[in-house]
C-alpha cells in the first residue's frame, strides 16, 4: 500500500500535470491576479488561460519538497533573462511577458522533477509516452482532420495556411485551438514516423491482417503529409524511412525493401493524381519562387554589393522600427531575395536582420519575448530560428544556454544510437525516440517553436523522459552483465 502510494504520489502527479500542460496550449496568461474570478472560477476560460500559472506554483512545491536540482534548471536563465528584457525594453503588457516567462520556467521545473531518482523512471516514461501518442492522435482528429477534408473536399492545391478550431460548450467554457499548416504537418509526420516503426517490426516475417491495415494508415497520413508541402518534413518523412526499411542489413529483405519504395512513392503519387490541375508554378516544392527550381530561376534578385553598408541605415529608436522597410531591406541584407532565401521562405535574410540588429543595438537581456516579429513584420520576412529568437528577445546569455540545452540532448541520442547499433533486435521505441530527437533538433534550425512552450518543447521533454528511462536500463544490464 505504501509502495502504491508513493506511487501514485509522484508518477501520477506528473502525468497529471503533463496532460494539463498539452491542455492549456494556444492559450495566454489574463488577469491572473484578479482575486474576484481566482476564489470563484466563475469563467473556466479564465482558468485555461492562467492554467501555467497554476502548474508553475505547484511544480515549484514539488521542487522545493524533494529538493532535486538537476543539470537542466541552468535554463532557467533564459526565462528570466527573457522576463528582464521584455519589461524593460518591450511595449507588451506584463501577463504577456509573464506568460511566456514563467510558461519556459514551468517546462524547466517539470523536466526537473522528471529527473529526480525516486521516481520509477520506466513507469513514468510510458505514462508519458503513451498519453503523448494517445494526445497526438486526439488532436489531429479533433483539430487536423476536419480542417484537411475540408480543403481536399473542394480540391485545394496543398494544405497550406492558418486555421483555428473553436469548440464551445457554453458561455463558460469555449476552447480555442488555432493552428497552421507547418504545425498541423509536424503532427501528422510524428505519427506516420511512429506508425512506420511499428509496422517495420510487425512485417519482420510476414504481412497479416494488422500490419495490412497500418500500411494503408501509413500511406494516407504520409499522402497528407505531401500534401502540406513542408519541405522540412517530406526530407525528414524520406529520410526516417530509409533508415528503418534499410538499418542493420534490412535492405536484403524483399519485404522491406518493396514496403520502403511503396512507402516513398505511391503517396507522392496520390498527390500528383489528386491535383488534377497540378501547375508546377503554384506548387510550393517545385516552384520557381520557393521551391527546388529556384535555383534555376534566372530572374533571382542579385544584391548591388554597393548598397551593404550597414551604417547607411540609421541606428534604430526604441521599438521604432519603421525605418526598416522594404525599400532599404538590401542595405542591411545581403542575402536579400537570393535564390537560397527564397528557398527557405525568407528565413536566411531574417536571420541576418536579427543578428545584426542585435549586435548594432547591443542589449543584454535581449528586446522582449516575440519583438523579433514585431522586427520583421515590416519587410515580411521571418526568423523561424529557436537559437536566433533566443538571441534577439533574451540576450546572448540565453542564446548559449539554449545551444548547451539543446546540444545535451543532441549528446544522449548519439549514446543511445551507438547502444542501439549493438542490439540486433532493436525495439520499436528506441528507434522512434532516437528519429524523433533527430528531427525535432533540425526543426530547431528553421522554427522557432524549440524556444517557447509548444507541441515541439513538450516533444523534446518526451524524448528527455525516454532518455532519462533507456540509458539508465542500459546502464543497470551493462551492470549485471559484468
Amino acid at each position: 500500500m505504501e509502495k502504491f502510494r508513493k506511487y501514485f504520489t509522484l508518477e501520477f502527479t506528473i502525468l497529471s500535470v503533463w496532460v494539463l500542460l498539452w491542455f492549456g496550449l494556444g492559450t495566454h496568461m489574463t488577469e491572473t491576479f484578479n482575486i474576484y474570478k481566482y476564489s470563484s472560477f466563475k469563467d473556466f476560460n479564465f482558468f485555461r488561460s492562467n492554467l501555467i500559472f497554476y502548474i508553475f506554483l505547484i511544480l515549484l512545491i514539488f521542487s522545493i519538497a524533494y529538493k532535486k536540482k538537476s543539470f537542466y534548471l541552468f535554463l532557467s536563465l533564459y526565462p528570466i533573462f527573457g522576463f528582464i528584457g521584455s519589461v524593460t525594453n518591450s511595449n507588451e503588457s506584463i501577463y504577456f511577458n509573464l506568460h511566456y516567462s514563467a510558461s519556459l520556467l514551468t517546462l524547466i521545473l517539470f523536466i526537473n522533477f522528471v529527473n529526480t531518482e525516486k521516481i520509477d523512471k520506466k513507469h513514468l516514461f510510458y505514462l508519458i509516452h503513451y498519453s503523448t501518442i494517445f494526445i497526438l492522435i486526439f488532436y489531429f482528429i479533433l483539430i487536423i482532420a476536419p480542417n484537411l477534408l475540408s480543403k481536399i473536399s473542394n480540391f485545394a492545391l496543398s494544405g497550406r495556411g492558418e486555421f483555428a478550431v473553436t469548440l464551445k460548450l457554453s458561455e463558460n467554457a469555449t476552447f480555442y485551438f488555432p493552428q497552421n499548416s507547418n504545425g498541423a504537418s509536424r503532427i501528422i509526420i510524428i505519427l506516420t514516423v511512429f506508425f512506420t516503426c511499428i509496422y517495420s517490426f510487425l512485417i519482420k516475417k510476414k504481412i497479416n491482417i494488422i500490419s495490412f491495415s497500418l500500411l494503408i494508415i501509413i500511406i494516407i497520413f504520409a499522402s497528407l503529409n505531401i500534401f502540406y508541402e513542408s519541405k522540412l518534413n517530406i526530407l525528414f518523412f524520406i529520410i526516417a524511412n530509409l533508415i528503418i526499411f534499410l538499418r542493420n542489413g534490412n535492405y536484403k529483405n524483399k519485404l522491406y525493401t518493396f514496403s520502403l519504395i511503396l512507402i516513398i512513392t505511391l503517396p507522392f503519387l496520390i498527390n500528383f493524381v489528386f491535383q488534377k490541375n497540378f501547375d508546377i508554378a503554384k506548387s510550393r516544392l517545385l516552384s520557381s519562387e520557393e521551391g527546388f527550381f529556384v535555383f534555376y530561376n534566372t530572374n533571382t534578385y542579385k544584391l548591388n554589393s554597393n548598397n551593404l553598408n550597414l551604417d547607411k541605415l540609421d541606428k534604430l529608436d526604441k521599438f521604432d522600427y519603421n525605418k526598416l522597410d522594404l525599400s532599404n531591406i538590401n542595405k542591411i541584407c545581403t542575402n536579400f531575395d537570393t535564390s537560397l532565401d527564397k528557398f527557405f521562405s525568407g528565413r536566411i535574410c531574417g536571420w541576418e536582420i536579427l543578428i545584426k540588429l542585435y549586435f548594432q543595438d547591443f542589449k543584454f537581456f535581449g528586446n522582449g519575448f516575440f519583438e523579433d516579429r514585431r522586427v520583421l513584420k515590416s519587410v515580411q520576412k521571418i526568423s523561424s530560428n529557436s537559437y536566433i529568437f533566443a538571441l534577439f528577445n533574451a540576450g546572448i546569455v540565453s542564446f548559449f544556454v539554449l545551444i548547451i540545452f539543446y546540444v545535451s540532448i543532441f549528446f544522449k541520442m548519439i549514446k543511445s544510437c551507438t547502444i542501439i547499433k549493438k542490439i540486433d533486435n532493436c525495439k520499436i521505441i528506441p528507434l522512434y525516440y532516437i528519429l524523433l530527437t533527430g528531427y525535432l533538433i533540425v526543426r530547431s534550425f528553421f522554427e522557432d517553436t524549440l524556444s517557447f512552450i509548444s507541441v515541439d518543447f513538450l516533444l523534446i521533454i518526451n524524448c528527455i523522459v525516454f532518455y532519462n528511462y533507456f540509458l539508465e536500463t542500459s546502464i543497470n544490464l551493462a551492470k549485471k552483465r559484468l
